[in-house]
């Protein structure tokens, strides 16, 4: 059982270093050493937070064989969370200087996926953990929703994906992630990626 509740930490980790793999092969991308970084600190920390997180799940949620209903659920209970959190958080001034900032810091790139702040990782993990929890989601099931989420948004800080670097320029559009964009749609704060698209500069002057 604490395999399982490392597992998503595990997809981080392998899907970072294969996909800057492949930015360094296919588009020539080259990502500093970052092991002693702080900001690499603060998202291993993250990192396992999300773990211990797991762990304690398992004793609150049911348990069951994955199925792809409850992984279907669990997705959709994720974008949901993350949508309507992330919004928040750039609606507010004081929630965006106290939980989201640190996200901001740096431009998009694989290994800070999760480079969040403690009290932004805490307020979305338990909205999310409630909403699991009130659809009934097994716990399974919400591993690999987890691992599936953590693979995605190393995808979306790399350089392969422009849309979530998009959100990074105009940090008022596509809120949503990992999967997918429909509360963006549906609530007009979807940006089409223009074309020719270009990544992200850090962000470190930004105040929104």
């Amino acid at each position: 059982m604490l395999l399982l509740c490392a597992i998503p930490l595990l997809v981080y980790g392998v899907s970072t270093i294969a996909i800057e793999a492949l930015e360094r092969g296919l588009l020539n991308v080259r990502r500093p050493w970052r092991a002693l970084q702080p900001e690499m600190r603060t998202t291993w920390c993250v990192l396992l937070a999300q773990a211990i997180s797991n762990a304690v799940a398992s004793r609150i949620f049911v348990r069951a064989q994955p199925h792809a209903k409850d992984i279907l659920i669990g997705m959709a209970i994720v974008d949901t969370a993350e949508y309507w959190c992330h919004r928040a958080m750039h609606r507010s001034v004081w929630a965006y200087r106290h939980m989201h900032r640190t996200h901001h810091a740096v431009s998009p790139q694989p290994a800070y996926a999760l480079l969040n702040s403690s009290l932004e990782s805490m307020s979305t993990g338990l909205v999310v953990g409630v909403g699991v929890w009130t659809f009934g989601v097994s716990w399974e099931s919400f591993i690999v929703v987890m691992c599936l989420a953590s693979a995605k948004t190393v995808w979306d800080h790399s350089a392969f994906s422009k849309g979530h670097a998009l959100h990074h320029q105009h940090p008022q559009y596509n809120f949503e992630q990992p999967f997918c964009h429909l509360w963006d749609h549906a609530m007009g704060t979807f940006k089409k990626v223009p074309p020719h698209a270009t990544q992200t500069k850090p962000e470190r002057h930004s105040k929104r």
